[in-house]
């Protein structure tokens, strides 16, 4: 509403993916029993917009937005201003009590509480690129976000905890380093990521919360860096073809996902008929003999999203996809790069 060659708005996006990310990452740390749904609940009011407009007020933030064009005729150069003698005449003598109302109202803006919000996920957007994820947590608390400045430190490879390693996790984990050229430390995080609610407790859930943060945190921060032509109207849709159940379905279908995942029986028969269907429908459109690649795979898959012959994924792939990457986050201490290496092997056709 400046009217100025730039403002907040790409760096609003970008701020709010990692508003996103480290608050679900101080929830799923600090809260080690809590379920999905009452961290998704805290995070959603931690990241309001009332609450970071209020934040925002009490740190005297809104004093330095700019809402309104600049005007050369209202602009007065730095170290100039009125004669002492003629602005008291001209406030006491010359203008009525309504005229001083109006007057001190036009040096005043109207921000929205979205509005003031948006800056605040801005500035959260330049300290995560100019200061790196991790320090950029430091400003959170000064901000008034209740968040462990400390929460994405880099630590050593997970403990490799004392479980008995079965076939399928070998299998499991020979299948995840020929796709992704990753070798899983602890085969605790892979096996959560791949269980199912219907057969155990401990299941992929919370790492599923963790994984989608982590995914759109790291793909808005590369589509930002990547193409600083697109505007905020395309890193907006970009975020939501990218981050959406039917591309994450995608990606573990592609890659073999779904037939590792432990689940109920009636559950994974429900799964691999729906999966079947849709690859046959797929192969259908594939002229070529081999089976289609990642990128041709998205390609076709798309085709049919735009046709009648649109077939829902199983939300369940997107959660393991979900999942898997939050357990790789966990497994390598933390390390986005690691994390990322692995993403965008995953995502690269599809970019």
């Amino acid at each position: 509403s400046a009217d100025d060659f730039f403002n907040h708005e790409r760096l609003e996006i970008l701020g709010d993916s990692y508003l996103k990310f480290i608050t679900t990452a101080d929830y799923f740390f600090r809260n080690p029993n809590m379920k999905e749904g009452a961290m998704s609940l805290m995070r959603a009011i931690n990241v309001s917009n009332s609450h970071l407009s209020r934040t925002s007020k009490l740190k005297g933030l809104t004093l330095y937005q700019f809402n309104t064009p600049f005007k050369l005729k209202q602009w007065l150069p730095p170290g100039f201003t009125c004669i002492r003698n003629n602005a008291n005449l001209v406030a006491n003598n010359m203008l009525t009590d309504g005229s001083k109302q109006r007057d001190s109202e036009s040096f005043k803006q109207v921000m929205s509480v979205k509005n003031i919000s948006d800056t605040v996920e801005g500035l959260v957007g330049v300290y995560s690129l100019a200061s790196g994820p991790v320090d950029a947590a430091r400003l959170l608390p000064w901000i008034g976000l209740d968040i462990d400045p400390n929460v994405l430190i880099e630590k050593d490879k997970s403990v490799n905890f004392e479980i008995p390693t079965t076939d399928e996790d070998i299998q499991l984990s020979s299948c995840i380093l020929r796709n992704t050229d990753y070798q899983f430390n602890n085969f605790y995080w892979l096996r959560i990521a791949f269980t199912h609610s219907s057969v155990a407790s401990e299941n992929y859930q919370r790492l599923e919360y963790l994984g989608d943060a982590i995914l759109e945190y790291l793909l808005i921060e590369f589509v930002y860096c990547r193409k600083p032509y697109f505007g905020p109207g395309k890193i907006s849709h970009f975020k939501s073809v990218m981050t959406r159940n039917q591309t994450f379905s995608l990606i573990a279908i592609a890659f073999q996902f779904y037939t590792h995942i432990r689940c109920h029986s009636k559950l994974k028969l429900d799964i691999m008929d729906s999966i079947q269907n849709f690859k046959e429908i797929l192969l259908d459109n594939h002229q070529d003999d081999h089976q289609p690649d990642i990128g041709h795979f998205a390609n076709l898959a798309y085709q049919l999203y735009t046709s009648n012959r649109y077939q829902k994924l199983p939300k369940v792939c997107a959660d393991v996809f979900e999942a898997f990457i939050a357990a790789i986050y966990l497994d390598c201490g933390k390390k986005l790069r690691t994390v990322w290496k692995v993403v965008y092997k995953m995502v690269q056709r599809i970019l």
